[in-house]
């Protein structure tokens, strides 16, 4: 867990964690919120085109329920 100034702490649940080591996940943990992002608007975009939830959750690689809630989610914020 990243504390609120910023700094990943140099220990996770009492083990040492080498700085570069917290770095390296910090900046993977980005990334893969990124790409989670990127993913939903692709989701989004195929959905307003027409594709069925059952024919996304094919190319995504998640069930048509969880497409579904990532459409649900986008259209009520």
């Amino acid at each position: 867990m990243i504390p609120s100034d910023g700094n990943p702490s140099p220990y996770v649940h009492d083990v040492p964690v080498p700085p570069e080591l917290a770095a390296a996940l910090s900046a993977a943990v980005g990334s893969l919120e990124a790409a989670r992002s990127e993913r939903d608007r692709l989701i989004v975009e195929a959905h307003e085109r027409g594709a069925s939830l059952r024919e996304i959750s094919e190319f995504a690689g998640i069930t048509h329920v969880a497409v579904f809630k990532i459409v649900r989610n986008h259209t009520n914020t």
